[in-house]
């Protein structure tokens, strides 16, 4: 399996599948993440809109300007994404606030997605075509961190799951056709028969952990109807 080490966060090749039992939550993990990694916005994004509106290229720059984060673009989307207009049709003014959120926003709607793969006092923001996940760095997370992360959709993140009553296995299998769209995007079992990996986007990875959730919560609940002993049915 091929690694890659930075600092703090543990990088992983988006089409390997790590064999690590899940971390148990930290205490503000979520907060050092996105402090080592996503330093907060301290002016507001200005985009234009119309026939001659702001490129992808051009919200990226004020993304690094408002923020101080380095981004980069992977080298197969390098020649079109900065004449890709965004495509709005009048100029915003996005607040400081939400200036991950938004532009996570319009580059998962134009099929980008964006690889944490540098952190400390220099972090670096990797951006990627959707076809061509598999080639970049999820950043391993713990579930608490990726409810953390939530203003960053487009993040490849890849994290763990246990399933304490569904079976992992049935469970991938039953959700190929619904997960797994994209070459960065896995829901696979792994270990034991109740362990889950997920790794895509981060909006992606949040949807795949709800509904492992939600058959973990149904097989619990049928397994319940099962041990209810059956009423004895009096005779008169």
């Amino acid at each position: 399996m091929k690694t890659f080490l930075a600092i703090p966060a543990i990088l992983l090749s988006c089409n390997s599948v790590a064999m690590l039992a899940p971390t148990e939550p930290q205490a503000s993990a979520s907060a050092t993440v996105n402090e080592n990694r996503f330093p907060a916005a301290t002016d507001s994004l200005t985009l234009r809109g119309g026939e001659d509106g702001s490129s992808l290229a051009d919200m990226l720059a004020e993304l690094s300007r408002a923020t101080g984060i380095t981004i980069t673009i992977d080298l197969s989307s390098r020649s079109f994404l900065p004449s890709r207009s965004i495509g709005l049709l009048s100029d915003v003014e996005v607040p400081a606030a939400e200036a991950y959120s938004f532009v996570a926003a319009l580059l998962l709607a134009n099929e980008f997605h964006t690889s944490s793969i540098h952190g400390g006092q220099t972090p670096m923001l990797e951006v990627v075509y959707e076809d061509d996940g598999s080639l970049a760095q999820c950043m391993l997370v713990s579930l608490e961190e990726l409810e953390g992360l939530a203003e960053h959709q487009s993040l490849l993140v890849e994290t763990a799951l246990d399933l304490k009553y569904a079976d992992a296995r049935a469970f991938s299998k039953s959700m190929r056709s619904v997960f797994g769209r994209s070459e960065s995007e896995r829901l696979v079992a792994t270990g034991g028969a109740g362990q889950l990996r997920l790794s895509g986007s981060v909006k992606r990875v949040t949807s795949m952990v709800a509904a492992a959730r939600g058959a973990d919560r149904a097989a619990f609940e049928a397994e319940s109807v099962d041990k209810v002993p059956a009423q004895k049915v009096s005779k008169e």
